[in-house]
């Protein structure tokens, strides 16, 4: 598998399941904050990504897990995910 920068990714970007290999879920949210950043016709990308930092509440330190290429992109969603959070919990 190759990463976001073109090099060869290691063997943790992917899963073999009865013979099939899958990409791991830190690998798809990579791939769907390239996809939303590069292609403006791909914003359910970013959504998507929006409801995966909800339902498992991502925090800003999982970005250390990401390739440099989309950190900036998923601190900008969590932090909008965590601010419209607390301002639905005040109201």
């Amino acid at each position: 598998m190759v990463n976001l920068t073109g090099e060869h990714a290691d063997s943790t970007a992917s899963q073999e399941i009865d013979g099939t290999d899958f990409v791991t879920l830190e690998q798809l949210k990579e791939l769907k904050l390239a996809s939303g950043i590069s292609a403006a016709d791909r914003l359910k990308d970013l959504a998507d990504l929006q409801e995966l930092i909800k339902i498992k509440k991502l925090d800003a330190t999982f970005a250390e897990k990401l390739d440099p290429y989309v950190r900036p992109k998923f601190l900008q969603l969590q932090s909008s995910v965590i601010s419209n959070d607390s301002n639905q919990e005040q109201e």
